[in-house]
């Protein structure tokens, strides 16, 4: 299960970090709370360090912090930064009020992300953006300077950036991209998949699919060349696989609107999910947004547990991979935990994001 630890949204009244360095208690223990409870659930998480597309608790607001004026300053500034590196050092360091163990040792956290999808070049809501490919450099050179500082800082948990998996300028896998091609907008985000992901500081590949987004005519098509890509890219760096969040919006919840428009969509991913755990292939592991389980007002891409997305396509993937992981031996010096299915106990690796 993936979280971000700080606010959600831009409103002010439950941030983690109020000011540099300066941490609203109880907000800390709210994030006690969801560790410890996945604790005891069996259940592992990967935690974002920030996000990008909120000022609170965000990239902009290490920016601001350091009376900066392009939101590029978060990667390329030393006093932004440096605001950055206390706070990771800050949360790894964290001791959970809830088990006394420090977040560095938390068995519950199963990863970090540097950042929630990682934009400049294009990104339209920011201020003062760019489109300056040569960006790609600076923020590869952050990547390589950030993952490796939370090495130093917590030995214990794997690292991966959190992006989307846009490739960059030069990449030879740009046809691949939303929208194909040199100088499109995807491909001046910053991002540049294979490089991003070559540090030996960085553990994992991961990806993010958001066909509404990124306007895809046909999802179910460029989702599968997407995976097949990125697993390739994965092959060749030696690394696991994972897509970290992926989903699809649903004005209407009937019936009929899910087995139609969003089953699709679930179906492409699992299903290459599967193959590769049957064959113990690269990609690894899917999570969902999101799985929710309350009533009314929610996400539109939310999935409910009697929905036939669940029923129909997660669970039965869910039981395959535990089915997958188990028979096969565990690595040398590793305790396997409990592993169970999505129905009747923790959610196995296949869950969702909260």
């Amino acid at each position: 299960m993936r979280t971000l630890m700080g606010s959600a949204d831009d409103s002010t009244g439950f941030l983690l970090q109020t000011a540099p360095g300066v941490y609203n208690e109880e907000a800390f223990r709210a994030l006690d709370q969801i560790i410890e409870d996945a604790s005891r659930s069996g259940v592992k998480l990967i935690l974002a360090f920030t996000d990008n597309w909120h000022l609170q608790d965000g990239l902009f607001q290490y920016v601001a912090w350091a009376n900066s004026t392009q939101t590029g300053d978060f990667f390329t500034d030393p006093a932004v930064i440096q605001l950055f590196k206390n706070h990771i050092t800050n949360v790894v360091n964290r001791t959970n009020t809830l088990n006394s163990r420090q977040y560095k040792d938390e068995p519950a956290i199963f990863a970090w992300d540097l950042i929630n999808e990682l934009r400049d070049g294009c990104n339209t809501s920011a201020p003062n953006a760019t489109c300056d490919p040569s960006f790609t450099a600076s923020v590869q050179t952050w990547i390589e300077d950030l993952s490796a500082f939370v090495k130093e800082q917590d030995p214990n948990h794997l690292v991966t950036v959190g992006e989307e998996g846009f490739y960059g300028p030069g990449s030879p896998d740009l046809d691949k991209n939303p929208s194909p091609g040199e100088g499109q907008w995807c491909s001046l985000t910053g991002q540049n998949f294979t490089q991003n992901h070559a540090p030996d500081s960085i553990d994992f590949a991961a990806v993010h699919i958001w066909p509404d987004l990124w306007t895809i005519k046909d999802p179910v098509t460029f989702i599968g060349s997407w995976l097949t890509s990125h697993i390739d890219n994965a092959r060749s760096l030696g690394k696991p696989f994972i897509v970290e969040e992926f989903g699809k919006s649903l004005s209407k919840r009937d019936p009929g609107t899910i087995a139609e428009v969003r089953n699709p969509i679930f179906k492409v991913v699992y299903d290459q999910l599967s193959d590769s755990l049957d064959s113990d292939g690269y990609f690894k592991g899917a999570a969902f947004w999101q799985y929710s389980y309350i009533a009314g007002k929610t996400d539109e891409n939310a999935v409910f547990f009697n929905e036939s997305t669940w029923t129909d396509i997660i669970k039965p993937a869910a039981d395959k991979a535990v089915q997958a992981v188990q028979s096969r031996p565990a690595l040398a010096n590793c305790v396997p935990g409990p592993l169970r299915s999505t129905i009747g106990g923790p959610a196995s690796a296949t869950a969702g994001r909260r």
